[in-house]
């Protein structure tokens, strides 16, 4: 019995200090975000001139898909704009516009200010 107690009280302190070496968190496998690996996101609309159909607008969004720092595009031809999520640290809004413009030429892809 008193060999089971001195195991369960080792097993709590060293859940105790799990807790606090990670900030809180009851599980040590379940690890923390730290400023590194908090990737920032930016949203930025884009004027896409040239789209007249539903056919546009999903290869504007396949153009969009492919850029390194693209996490999401939403492109609408009815409105005829894109509303992109990237990361800025990889790519800026410019880029993005500039390889729209470039890989499908009969459209012109422009940031709205």
């Amino acid at each position: 019995m008193k060999k089971l107690t001195t195991i369960t009280l080792i097993m709590l302190a060293s859940l105790a200090v799990t807790i606090f070496a990670n900030g809180g968190s009851a599980c040590c496998f379940i690890p923390r975000a730290s400023a590194a690996t908090v990737e920032r996101a930016a949203v930025t609309t884009f004027h896409i001139e040239g789209m007249t159909c539903g056919a546009c607008a999903t290869a504007v969004k396949q153009v969009l898909g492919k850029v390194d720092g693209v996490k999401d595009a939403r492109v609408s031809y009815e409105e005829e704009k894109a509303v992109v999520t990237y990361d800025p640290a990889k790519v800026t809004a410019e880029k993005i516009a500039r390889t729209v413009s470039e890989k499908l030429p009969t459209y012109k892809a422009t940031v709205v200010k």
